[in-house]
């Protein structure tokens, strides 16, 4: 079962990075890469970059302990 949880956690991590990553390549290629800031603003994210950036900043987390977890049982 946490295997299975670590699992879904490290696909939806990647996807939240896939996504950060894709919003950053196509602001940066349509030269607008000043229309992601800010990211953070009265600390909350803001826009798709902010969320993502920081829910992959968070869920990397999670998935890792998940992981360790998994391993030592």
């Amino acid at each position: 079962m946490l295997k299975n949880l670590s699992i879904v956690s490290i696909l939806v991590t990647i996807g939240c990075w896939s996504t950060a990553i894709y919003t950053f390549w196509k602001a940066a290629t349509d030269d607008k890469l000043t229309s992601l800031l800010p990211v953070v603003a009265y600390n909350s994210p803001q826009g798709i970059f902010g969320w993502s950036i920081s829910l992959a900043f968070i869920l990397s987390g999670v998935s890792l302990a998940l992981v360790i977890v998994a391993k030592i049982k």
